[in-house]
């Protein structure tokens, strides 16, 4: 054999290990929940003589969240595992078609909207809006379960025989349902019936979880933060509370006034005051950093970007842009200086964000 051939059948061996794995990959994929191109009543029946339930997925073709799932969640191998032996699975655009009827009759929340539907038509479960596999599958189970699911708990709630745990499941369906008029009635209820100690409970804590900065819930939290770290659990609950302090700061550059904004960062550094979190030294920065922009200081706001880290890129452009009409010549040319090491420092997901930042501050400069 000479070289040319030993290099030929070298290169043919790849090419085949290449071609191998491409198609585990589709058949992978190929394995992923199963939509039948069936009319609603056609899966009714068809889940009837199987012994199936219906899953409908409503969706639009502008809807960013139902691409997701129809591209990257529900092909995958472990989605089909689940799905199938379980369901007779359709999908309907609710737009056009079969899927306008089934818009006003099913009336989904917003899109995607999935339904758990029994072979006889009537609804057991209601879902809305994306989820990765575990979670989908996690909510899917909820509703699989008849003492769970979204119609045995609207049964249950009209006759008046729920107790303060069912209570507090029931609304979370209703969040996850969309169901937001019902959801703000039970909220309403469990506000007035639940004390202090059963707010704290493992629970109840996804209710107020995410609670607005400033909300009575929010200070709710703060007040029994020990309490919520002792049955939550000390990182779940730390890692809420710095989300809404740095969510809260850095959106406080939009909306407000600047003597609004200036109250705002006043009343959250009093509030970082009262909680110790691991990242408090960090959110207190960033609120230095946007006082700087916010007091015009250049200066300040230049040498808090040569110091830039990944946690405060966003409230560093907010404190540039504050700043560039004041900023002189040469310096816009020291912000300029460092726009490569704030583009190389920020997370993926903000990149091209900044460097777009960076390019409009360049066209001004000149």
């Amino acid at each position: 054999m000479n070289v040319n051939q030993s290099i030929i059948i070298s290169v043919m061996k790849k090419i085949s290990t290449l071609i191998a794995f491409i198609v585990c990959c589709m058949m992978a994929f190929g394995q992923g929940v199963h939509f039948e191109d069936l009319t609603l009543d056609e899966a009714l029946a068809k889940a009837k003589a199987e012994n199936k339930l219906v899953f409908m997925d409503c969706y639009t073709s502008w809807c960013g969240p139902c691409k997701w799932m129809a591209t990257e969640i529900f092909p995958q191998k472990e989605a089909g595992d689940y799905f199938n032996p379980k369901f007779i699975s359709v999908k309907y655009d609710m737009e056009k078609g079969e899927g306008l009827k089934l818009k006003d009759k099913y009336k989904p929340s917003g899109y995607p909207t999935f339904f758990i539907i029994r072979p006889d038509g009537s609804i057991q479960h209601k879902m809305c809006g994306g989820r990765n596999l575990e979670a989908t599958i996690a909510r899917m189970e909820v509703g699989l379960n008849e003492k769970t699911c979204l119609d045995y708990l609207n049964q249950t709630y009209a006759q008046g025989k729920m107790d303060k745990m069912q209570l507090i499941r029931y609304f979370l369906v209703l969040q996850e349902a969309g169901e937001g008029e019902m959801g703000a009635k039970v909220e309403k209820e469990l506000d007035a019936t639940l004390s202090d100690a059963e707010k704290c409970t493992k629970e109840y804590w996804p209710l107020i979880r995410w609670a607005k900065y400033g909300s009575d819930k929010f200070y709710f939290v703060l007040k029994y933060v020990d309490a919520y770290r002792k049955n939550v659990g000390k990182e779940v609950v730390d890692e809420s509370l710095s989300a809404t302090f740095y969510s809260t700061i850095s959106n406080s550059g939009h909306g407000y006034t600047r003597e609004q904004q200036t109250q705002l960062l006043k009343q959250v550094r009093q509030d970082l005051g009262k909680v110790d979190l691991a990242d408090k030294e960090e959110l207190i920065r960033n609120i230095d950093i946007l006082e700087a922009g916010f007091a015009q200081d250049v200066k300040k706001v230049i040498s808090f970007a040569r110091q830039a880290s990944d946690k405060n890129i966003w409230v560093l452009m907010q404190a540039i842009e504050a700043v560039q009409e004041k900023a002189t010549k040469a310096e816009l040319k020291q912000i300029m200086a460092l726009s490569g090491q704030m583009i190389a420092t920020a997370d993926e997901g903000t990149r091209e964000y900044v460097k777009e930042f960076f390019d409009e501050l360049k066209k001004a400069e000149k």
